[in-house]
């Protein structure tokens, strides 16, 4: 391999490991998201039961 080939395969790498740690910190913060909604969408849901408990009429728009 020529210094040149040397040099691309390195850039190529770190721009790789770039788009990798890109990546990971998306799904790191998609999966923040995910938690916030569905500790919401359990909130919701326990205040869903308690209304059909106490015979409380729920709309679609409830859900």
């Amino acid at each position: 391999m020529s210094d040149e080939d040397l040099r691309q395969l390195v850039a190529n790498n770190a721009k790789a490991t770039g788009d990798l740690r890109a990546s990971i910190s998306d799904l790191r913060d998609i999966a923040a998201f995910n938690e916030r909604h569905i500790l919401r969408l359990e909130a919701k849901k326990v205040d869903t039961w308690g209304d059909i408990l106490r015979g409380n009429k729920m709309n679609d728009s409830d859900f």
